[in-house]
């Protein structure tokens, strides 16, 4: 091994234990200044360290949430509509049984029935009054295929709602896969 070759390994070993010091540093900093925030995070983080995230994306009306409502063994769980269905992205994770919250930056999330989901995530519908639209929203249940991943279904893009868009990318940004469909 040569001088610099043996620096760049010691450099890439070392890589991993110094962003672990620095994001828990600014996890400490962001605790101290907005703690629903960074109990937000935490929860992302221990989620995403726990199990792989396979996120589903395409453009819209691919049929993304048919896809998913098959591989879960869940027909109607994520809405299908012939309108544009998904305004937001749901994440799927497995529980004893079967539960749903809305998902909000720096606040607390709002527990609903999964029966009212296509309220909660759907384009064409409205959201329970008082309510704004979720960041995203989690769905766990009883699901053999959710023990072992977590799947996402994202709103279409490259329709009129440039903000459909944008969920994507936020969902995608931490995936362990991303499953297209064309």
């Amino acid at each position: 091994m040569t001088v610099p070759n043996f620096f760049a390994a010691k450099v890439a070993d070392a890589l991993p234990d110094v962003l672990r010091k620095t994001t828990d540093s600014l996890l400490g900093t962001l605790k101290e200044v907005d703690p629903e925030a960074a109990g937000w995070v935490t929860d992302v983080r221990r989620r995403q360290e726990t199990k792989p995230s396979v996120v589903v994306v395409g453009e819209t009306k691919r049929g993304k949430s048919s896809l998913i409502n098959a591989l879960l063994a869940s027909p109607g769980l994520s809405p299908v509509d012939a309108d544009v269905a998904t305004a937001t992205y749901l994440v799927f994770d497995h529980a004893e049984q079967w539960r749903a919250q809305a998902c909000y930056p720096g606040r607390q999330p709002v527990p609903f029935e999964v029966s009212e989901l296509p309220m909660w995530t759907s384009a064409a519908h409205e959201l329970p009054a008082g309510q704004v639209p979720p960041r995203y929203v989690e769905v766990a249940g009883p699901c053999p295929l959710l023990e072992r991943i977590c799947v996402v279904d994202t709103p279409g893009v490259g329709g009129l709602d440039s903000q459909h868009g944008e969920l994507a990318l936020e969902a995608a940004a931490s995936a362990t896969a991303l499953l297209f469909v064309v």
